[in-house]
């Protein structure tokens, strides 16, 4: 199950990004472990994340910036090399 409960496709500044919303719950418990250790290693931890659900969900659209967002705030944004 993914962490991700909707994704949003839009144009920002001529690059295609797609917006992550995080399902709250399941990030907490995901993630719980990896929050306590070590800061570098969540955020490699929900990268993979991110690039596999593009992955899974998208793979012909050339997505170019992820931002992962918790509610209405982005929480953090990435380029994605194809």
């Amino acid at each position: 199950m993914s962490i991700f409960y909707k994704s949003e496709l839009k144009t920002k500044n001529g690059l295609l990004e797609i917006r992550l919303f995080i399902n709250k719950k399941l990030f907490a418990k995901e993630y719980s472990e990896d929050l306590d250790e070590d800061v570098l290693k969540t955020a490699k931890h929900i990268r993979k994340d991110v690039l596999a659900y593009v992955e899974k969900k998208h793979p012909t659209i050339p997505i170019q910036v992820a931002t992962i967002m918790i509610g209405k705030v982005p929480y953090s944004t990435f380029l994605i090399k194809h």
